[in-house]
């Protein structure tokens, strides 16, 4: 129940009266329809993804922020919340940046797993598998449980950097979710 007010709650906080987003809504079906059949974190991190793809944030997992090169595989990159992705850069080499970005250090075993969701919502649109409860439009990889509560942790914490406050539901679906709320993200 709380999952589902927390999907109803980031959709109506991130857009904007009479600005259509049909295929967000048919991601927002999908999710409540994941969360009927009991798999929160997983379809929390799809929506969640879905939303700040349609609404002009989709984060940048293949490319390295500062540099432009392909992001390297490291146990530890940083998301930069300003940029909308990651960065290979390590915590002394963000410190000696004037003035140093903000940024969270994030395993490199999420960034790998958002990676895989985003590639996955790039494929052929599967709208036409919402018709039934038991549908699956997007393809679950094979995660630990604790990957999935991680990344959709950091996906929370950059929407409440986005709209600048925390949901009401959030302490609910993630209570141990930090609330970042200063110097919001630009629009990508």
């Amino acid at each position: 129940f709380y999952a589902a007010m927390y999907c109803a709650e980031i959709t109506t906080l991130l857009i904007h009266d009479h600005d259509p987003h049909p295929e967000l809504f048919d991601a927002l079906l999908s999710a409540l329809r994941g969360l009927n059949r009991g798999s929160i974190h997983p379809t929390l991190s799809h929506y969640q993804l879905a939303l700040l793809t349609h609404t002009g944030y989709a984060l940048q997992t293949h490319q390295d922020v500062l540099t432009a090169k392909p992001l390297a595989a490291r146990a530890v990159l940083h998301f930069l919340p300003a940029q909308g992705g990651f960065t290979s850069a390590t915590a002394a080499d963000l410190a000696a940046i004037t003035p140093p970005p903000d940024a969270w250090p994030v395993r490199g075993s999420t960034v790998t797993l958002l990676r895989t969701l985003l590639d996955a919502q790039l494929l052929p649109d599967a709208s036409e598998n919402l018709a039934t409860d038991d549908a699956s439009p997007h393809p679950e990889p094979d995660a630990p449980a604790d990957h999935w509560s991680r990344a959709g942790r950091l996906l929370a914490t950059f929407l409440c950097r986005l709209i600048e406050s925390p949901p009401k539901t959030l302490p609910l679906v993630y209570p141990d979710a930090t609330t970042v709320t200063t110097s919001p993200a630009r629009r990508r």
